[in-house]
């Protein structure tokens, strides 16, 4: 597919009744893993190429990247800390001795929300730009999202934040219209545009869309369940998960309400819950392998029912 620098995917219209956004969702596990492990070999080519970080960090560890080609094979390596990847930012500014591609190849960048020290910036190719936004649009469309749909922003769209540009970003490749006033907007601009544009979906934290519920009869002097609001979906803090505060959302609302889960050095969201709303489904696995691991030892657990790590 090519990309171009188009705000909308072209046959985006088209997946409005599909089951999945790509067809990756409902492939058999073991297909995927061959997906998975061509890639991964073509990921360490490339880094053997390009990642000076990488290079150093395999060297120490003793690790060529010619013997990473199962699933299995990624034990063999040491894992990446945050501290890292602040260290490489501060020896090579702005995005660190990880970015492995020329600047003239740099289209954009994102931060971290920097919660637990300075932000860690992220440079985006145009290639990882398409990535980043058919990632959002798998976990979008999995919360109950749909082509054509108007979608009011209420993610924060300052400071870098993916939840702002980059959610909007993918909302528009997958069809929707994106309402952009954000919370920096503030609650009561936020509820105007609501009530102005009757948008079938809501995106951003679950305290702050709780807030703004509870502020409707305030502002517009009516409550937000008769709002028009079908879908709530909600991420970027805990709480979507937990039923006590999902019933306060779904009841304010009158709506459902999904979670979703991602983090800025991957991408904007890469787990995302459907309307069973019985956990979050990985709906990017030919982007992002996912391991549950027993914490004492590092050894892989088998994904099955009950286990934990």
């Amino acid at each position: 597919m090519q990309f171009g620098m188009r705000f909308r995917r072209q046959d985006a219209a088209g997946k409005a009744n599909d089951r999945f956004w790509h067809e990756i969702e409902g492939t058999p596990l073991d297909e995927v893993r061959r997906i998975q492990e061509e890639r991964l070999r073509d990921q360490m080519a490339y880094l053997k190429a390009n990642s000076t970080f990488y290079q150093e960090k395999f060297a120490e560890a003793g690790v060529d990247f010619d013997d990473i080609r199962t699933i299995e094979d990624l034990q063999k390596l040491p894992f990446t800390y945050k501290t890292e990847i602040r260290e490489s930012l501060a020896a090579e500014p702005p995005f660190g001795k990880h970015r492995a591609a020329p600047m003239s190849d740099i289209i954009q960048m994102q931060a971290s929300s920097g919660t637990t020290g300075s932000p860690s910036y992220v440079a985006l190719t145009e290639s990882d730009a398409e990535m980043w936004h058919e990632m959002t649009a798998r976990c979008f469309f999995a919360n109950g999202v749909r082509p054509g749909d108007m979608v009011l922003h209420a993610f924060s769209l300052a400071k870098g934040f993916v939840g702002g540009i980059p959610v909007m970003q993918g909302l528009q490749y997958m069809g929707t219209i994106d309402v952009p006033v954000g919370a920096d907007g503030g609650a009561e601009r936020l509820l105007r545009a609501c009530a102005d544009t009757r948008p079938r979906c809501i995106v951003g934290a679950p305290n702050f869309v709780l807030h703004l519920a509870e502020k409707a009869p305030e502002v517009l002097g009516c409550k937000a369940s008769e709002l028009g609001v079908e879908q709530v979906i909600v991420g970027g803090e805990p709480g979507g998960g937990i039923p006590a505060i999902r019933a306060k959302i779904e009841d304010a609302w009158g709506a459902k309400c999904t979670e979703m889960l991602g983090g800025t050095d991957l991408g904007v969201t890469y787990w995302a819950e459907c309307d069973a709303q019985s956990g979050m489904h990985m709906v990017n696995m030919d982007y992002v392998i996912t391991e549950l691991l027993d914490p004492e030892s590092g050894q892989i657990i088998p994904w099955e029912k009950g286990a934990e790590g």
